[in-house]
């Protein structure tokens, strides 16, 4: 029977401390990692994973929160910043290290509160 693979929590500066060879496979489940962008009316803007389940959200302020249990999100723009075709983290070899190590400089810039329209397909 094949072992389902585990995948490690990481906070932020677990994953700034990473170089790209680590970055890929082992620790990160791509499932996780982010998918889109949706921006409300109010200007609040929260990133969401490939099954579209809300992450985390930013304020206009600059505060930023993980959003722990799932809740709707009423957007006036969505974004994507892959697709499976594309930007397939799952994929084996240098795609997909390279499209992981895309995701989590998403997220970064995200937590530090950076324009992301450089990623959006």
């Amino acid at each position: 029977m094949k072992q389902a693979k585990k995948f490690k929590i990481l906070s932020l500066k677990d994953i700034m401390d990473m170089d790209d060879d680590v970055r890929h496979d082992d620790y990160l489940n791509p499932s996780q990692m982010p998918y889109g962008m949706w921006r409300q009316a109010d200007g609040r803007e929260v990133i969401f994973n490939r099954q579209y389940i809300p992450m985390f959200e930013r304020n206009g302020g600059g505060g930023v929160r993980k959003i722990l249990e799932y809740c709707r999100i009423n957007f006036e723009e969505e974004h994507f910043f892959r697709d499976d075709a594309t930007h397939n983290p799952r994929e084996a070899g240098e795609k997909g290290k390279a499209s992981s190590s895309r995701c989590i400089d998403i997220l970064i810039a995200f937590l530090c509160s950076e324009d992301l329209s450089k990623y959006y397909l």
